[in-house]
């Protein structure tokens, strides 16, 4: 039968739970011994059968013997707990080495990032760096997941397939529009930004501020759509791209 990987800290813990078992066990053993030993003077005067003192001055000898022999044991599950053989296995998502008692084929998750790591078939499954559309924050995801949660602006991604990533890649000659979702902490330099980019007032910059998410450019080409775009977020704003309208010429 195969071992079952487990990771190394939980198996060292497993055995240092037996051995305070035993510990505990024990110690109260040697006691109860001790407590008899001392007592044993006042047993053996009271009684007058050979037999019954042959008894009372063997049985905290015993009881001793065998809570040492106990306490014995569980010194020897520690030493053995820290001799277990491990094997290395990466965590994907934070590359942090995880320890395991044999070659995990299972699910886990990982003592450093808690992540949890996804097999398939006994095989790890690859995992894939996609890229928050609201704030540009770059996470490591299971190719098996279809959302995620953004750790940085908790906003949700929907991911997608090779395919539809494929689809879905920017046509030179489609429109887009600009959608700002967040103005981050510097509005008022965001504010300045969309009164060059939108032609307006500073005023009503602010205004368009107040009430997002909202469009600043509209039915443009994808390299002016992506310039804007990250001329926001180069302030701390958070803007995304959608295509517009506009019929491709």
């Amino acid at each position: 039968m195969l071992q079952q990987a487990m990771i190394i800290s939980q198996a060292r813990e497993s055995y240092y739970e037996k051995a305070i078992f035993h510990a505990i066990r024990g110690a109260i053993i040697l006691v109860v011994g001790l407590i008899l030993l001392w007592v044993e003077h006042s047993v053996v005067a009271m009684i007058k059968s050979s037999m019954w003192i042959s008894i009372a001055v063997a049985v905290p000898m015993i009881l001793i013997t065998l809570g040492i022999c106990i306490l014995l044991w569980a010194v020897w599950v520690v030493i053995q707990s820290n001799r277990i053989s491990y094997v290395t296995v990466g965590c994907p998502y934070c590359d942090e080495p995880v320890q395991f008692t044999a070659q995990p084929t299972s699910d886990f998750d990982c003592p450093y990032c808690h992540r949890h790591v996804q097999f398939e078939d006994g095989f790890m499954l690859p995992v894939q760096v996609v890229e928050c559309t609201f704030c540009s924050a770059k996470h490591r995801v299971s190719i098996k997941a279809q959302s995620y949660t953004c750790d940085r602006c908790n906003q949700v991604i929907k991911l997608t397939t090779t395919a539809e990533q494929e689809a879905a890649q920017p046509r030179a000659d489609t429109y887009y529009d600009v959608i700002l979702t967040q103005a981050g902490r510097n509005a008022d330099e965001v504010a300045m930004a969309l009164q060059s980019i939108m032609v307006c007032t500073l005023k009503e910059a602010k205004m368009v501020i107040e009430r997002l998410p909202a469009p600043v450019a509209q039915d443009i080409p994808y390299i002016k759509a992506e310039s804007i775009r990250d001329q926001l977020r180069g302030l701390g704003a958070m803007a995304i791209m959608i295509p517009g309208n506009r019929i491709p010429t």
